[in-house]
């Protein structure tokens, strides 16, 4: 009698299901989803495109009545990490309009918050409550955890649910599941992209159509995850080549066996670089349909936030270049920046978000300043590194490799200083059980969170290094690791850091939200390794291995 390792289509979902639940354990926790100074305002975007598009009075308000006044919430000036908001929506103490950025009535409507994750929240409003918000972000997650771990590498339910569990209490998953951010779409679009680049032939049609589906709405949700996908694209799409010109250098120089030559020679799969670029170019064309149906509401399209600009500012390279040549333009050809160099160098958040006319740039600009601080960030990025090459890819490589060793957890504790930043910008119920949640009750956990985090991360950097080491030794077969997608997640986990600091500025939210891939990748490798070396049975076969008929079936990405 054959060993069966998968339990029945209906464990299977149950399984799923439950896998779910334990993703939502922080934020059950917590009382209520957790909160983010941004989530109102992906929530209020989409309110307003649903009321432009259906008519007043058939979208049911976030708020009754929008206040006056309200504290404009934008980044602190300081570095990063130094307090539970540090990142690019911690709180400012000015206080102002609410449409410090976007002026809608001036024809000024920003493209950095994505109105497809804002009609997310939405619709989970309009449903009665934010939970149905968190609740698919949970199944999404579980969804695709279920797709890699049991589907592809053929771990049995309750190895998947203790690595699920795993990621849910020791990893940031849990915490961004339930964030009303876009931001666990950022480690999903990662997995997703390297799971139909490096194994999609071994998945059946309807999962690989689920997949892209649910990266096609990832790479939606936020420009870094689009720009991120993109990134990983063209990496695996030169490795594919590489690997068909040694292939075919190999045919041509040594007579090895085809079946040896062809494992040797394995690279991200064709149809998964094509399916991968379809959902890149579904985004792509997202984006320009909301360009263009905010182009003819408002009569001008919708601007990105200056990030280049300000950070090469910041960085040094921009504030030298400005000074050098601004006094030598004559004034109908001098950049937009130009007016404010005496201010500089100055915080990339302060660029952006600072309310004061006496400090801040973007946000007390006029509509005409705005849109040409927006339109010129990239011609002038170009020219300033013409100018200073050394200084910019050297300030970008160090920040990327900065960014990549900070991923406290800061999405946690509500103090007062935080609490009042959604005061008018909430419901009064939603802000009576923010006060009464345990972020704001038990703000300490946000470090033993961090802790956590640190724990689970080094942890799982040791044993994917080590496991490195120890195979390389040993010259163990390549078709324990699959084909592709181990490296193809590290270099998503690399690149994403790359983007966040060179849009931003590293930032321990940024990697936080991805750094649960590593302890995932070294869980399911441990667990996989663990179950193929399990002691025989009675019957002289492991417990793990799967029957001839079975591993035909896990090939075919099926399920016996």
């Amino acid at each position: 009698m054959s060993l069966t390792f998968f339990p029945s289509p209906r464990g299977l979902r149950s399984a799923w299901l439950l896998a779910a639940v334990l993703l939502l354990l922080p934020a059950a926790w917590n009382g209520l989803p957790l909160m983010y100074p941004d989530t109102p305002t992906y929530l209020r975007g989409a309110e307003a495109g649903l009321t432009r598009l259906l008519g007043p009075g058939r979208v049911p308000a976030w708020l009754d009545e929008a206040p006056a006044t309200l504290t404009v919430p934008g980044p602190r000036a300081g570095p990063a990490g130094t307090g539970p908001w540090a990142g690019p929506s911690a709180p400012s103490q000015a206080t102002g309009r609410a449409a410090g950025l976007s002026a809608p009535q001036e024809g000024v409507v920003l493209a950095g918050r994505s109105v497809y994750y804002g009609a997310l929240l939405k619709a989970a409003q309009w449903a009665g409550s934010l939970w149905w918000a968190v609740a698919l972000q949970a199944l999404c997650l579980a969804w695709l955890l279920h797709m890699l771990l049991v589907v592809r590498w053929g771990l049995p339910a309750p190895t998947f649910l203790a690595i699920a569990g795993l990621l849910a209490l020791a990893t940031p998953a849990g915490l961004f599941t339930g964030l009303l951010m876009p931001d666990i779409f950022a480690g999903q679009a990662i997995l997703a992209s390297a799971l139909l680049m490096a194994e999609g032939h071994a998945l059946r049609r309807g999962q690989r159509i689920g997949v892209a589906l649910l990266l096609l709405f990832a790479l939606c949700a936020h420009a870094s995850h689009l720009a991120t996908a993109g990134l990983m694209l063209a990496l695996a799409g030169a490795w594919s080549l590489w690997t068909a010109w040694t292939a075919r250098t190999a045919r041509s120089i040594w007579a090895s066996p085809p079946a040896r030559r062809a494992k040797a020679t394995r690279g991200p799969w064709v149809g998964g670089l094509a399916c991968v670029a379809a959902c890149v170019a579904g985004a792509l064309l997202a984006e320009a349909a909301f360009s263009r149906v905010v182009t003819q509401a408002l009569g001008t399209p919708p601007l990105r936030l200056p990030h280049l600009t300000a950070r090469l500012v910041d960085q040094g390279p921009g504030t030298d270049y400005l000074n050098q040549v601004c006094p030598q333009l004559p004034p109908s050809e001098r950049w937009a920046a130009c007016s404010y160099r005496g201010r500089f160098p100055l915080p990339w958040t302060d660029f952006l978000f600072e309310p004061d006319p006496s400090r801040g740039i973007f946000a007390p600009a006029d509509a005409a300043t705005k849109r040409r601080l927006s339109q010129e960030q990239i011609s002038l990025a170009w020219q300033v590194l013409k100018h200073d090459p050394a200084g910019v890819l050297g300030g970008m490589a160090a920040d990327t490799a900065r960014q990549l060793t900070e991923f406290r957890v800061d999405i946690w504790g509500l103090g007062p200083r935080e609490l009042a930043m959604y005061e008018g910008r909430v419901p009064p119920a939603l802000m009576a059980a923010m006060r009464d949640s345990r972020g704001a009750r038990a703000p300490e956990w946000q470090d033993r969170f961090s802790a956590l985090a640190l724990v689970s991360t080094v942890g799982a950097t040791l044993f994917l290094v080590g496991r490195l080491l120890w195979r390389g030794r040993r010259r163990e077969s390549s078709d324990e690791t699959p084909s592709g997608l181990v490296p193809l997640v590290l270099a998503g986990l690399v690149i994403n850091a790359a983007v966040c600091a060179a849009l931003a500025a590293p930032l321990d939210r940024f990697q936080a939200r991805v750094v649960w891939l590593l302890p995932l990748v070294a869980a399911g490798l441990g667990a996989r390794a663990a179950l193929r070396r399990a002691p025989a049975g009675a019957s002289g076969r492991s417990a793990w291995h799967p029957s001839t008929a079975q591993v035909g079936n896990i090939t075919q990405g099926g399920q016996p």
